[in-house]
């Protein structure tokens, strides 16, 4: 339940949601070194924009950051010092990680300690263990738990609205994904949904959870629409961060 301090910039999810080039930004102040909490619970906050005072709710995968992790995007400022709820990304923190090179080297860029495991490993770890983690399931992955299905359009939707990677399964929000990876037998009854695609409500993103954590990323991010690569980004960067009070 981290504590947001006067001026902390705050990159609203509507924000995120209407100009996907935010989420760049986010990465960036991260990886300069700047502290943020990826948000899991709506809160109200006293916020500043453009020289006005508003109150409004930061909502599921908004982002707040350190007052002087300023952008040209993050444009509103909070008012009054409040607390949060979500997970704090900052340099040095561990994150497993299972899937193709490119995302991995995304996060070690980010200052996370990627510690690069087996796809049975890190379901153990982030189960057994206080460890939290990604794995980004693809052909590659070579997985008798896993059934590749064709790709498909679609509005996204979730059944779980309290995680930032479901925050692109609202009304009106579309996106395609090529192929699909859907788990089976005894592992896939342990994943929860987060994120789907109406035409099939196979799960593009799932999520594993025990002791700690881990993002289930089921497609070829490649290949999939804006919505699903920055939906996944956030769930990332939720996973891999800290419960921590203080930014």
């Amino acid at each position: 339940m981290p504590y947001f301090s006067e001026n902390s910039v705050v990159y609203v999810i509507e924000d995120i949601l209407r100009d996907h080039g935010v989420v760049n930004e986010i990465i960036a102040r991260i990886a300069s070194g700047c502290k943020c909490s990826i948000i899991d619970s709506p809160f109200a906050a006293t916020l500043t924009v453009k020289g006005f005072v508003v109150e409004r709710v930061v909502g599921v995968g908004s982002v707040v950051c350190e007052p002087r992790c300023s952008g040209s995007k993050g444009s509103y400022r909070i008012v009054n010092p409040t607390w949060g709820q979500g997970r704090v990304v900052r340099r040095g923190l561990e994150c497993l990680y299972h899937g193709p090179p490119s995302y991995r080297a995304q996060l070690a860029g980010l200052g996370l300690r990627v510690v690069d495991t087996g796809f049975h490993s890190l379901v153990e770890m982030s189960t057994k263990k206080a460890m939290h983690g990604v794995a980004i399931i693809d052909n590659a992955a070579d997985l008798l738990e896993v059934e590749e299905l064709p790709g498909t359009c679609g509005r996204l939707g979730t059944p779980n609205p309290l995680h930032p990677a479901s925050a692109f399964g609202k009304p009106g929000v579309y996106a395609c994904a090529e192929p699909l990876y859907q788990l089976v037998g005894p592992l896939g009854r342990l994943t929860q949904t987060l994120l789907y695609i109406s035409d099939t409500s196979k799960p593009v993103i799932s999520r594993i959870e025990g002791i700690g954590s881990a993002l289930l990323i089921q497609t070829d991010l490649g290949n999939a629409s804006r919505n699903i690569q920055v939906a996944a980004t956030l769930g990332m960067l939720y996973e891999c961060g800290a419960a921590e009070e203080y930014m």
